[in-house]
């Protein structure tokens, strides 16, 4: 990769490339050069390995500003329903998630629903 970007320098792995000088460089190379380099910087740095790290899901609410009509988590205020989940609730779901081997937690909740509901 090194040699494709920067015919001449010796291989600098560590080193980060400014916007500037990787655009001039790239300019010099075709889309389909440039996606080989990608390729073989990531299978360098990761290789074919694949990791899954368990983690639990905590919607802390539901409730959102925004009406972005590809979200399936995104719902009004349900009469009688909390808008958010309860500190208890939460660490419920937490425990439950470490009984079933989770080491991580994916909190979730809507953009700035106090601005759109009275809740």
């Amino acid at each position: 990769v090194d040699k494709l970007l920067f015919p001449g320098e010796a291989a600098q792995k560590t080193r980060l490339i400014p916007e500037q000088e990787l655009r001039a460089n790239a300019a010099e190379f075709t889309l389909s050069e440039l996606l080989v380099c990608a390729s073989d910087l990531r299978n360098e740095g990761r290789g074919d390995i694949q990791t899954y790290s368990p983690k639990v899901f905590i919607p802390l609410t539901h409730l959102c500003r925004d009406v972005c009509h590809y979200c399936t988590f995104s719902r009004p205020p349900v009469k009688g329903e909390a808008p958010y989940m309860s500190p208890e609730e939460v660490l419920g779901i937490a425990r439950a998630g470490t009984a079933a081997g989770c080491r991580e937690a994916l909190f979730t909740l809507g953009d700035k629903p106090e601005l759109r509901y009275r809740v």
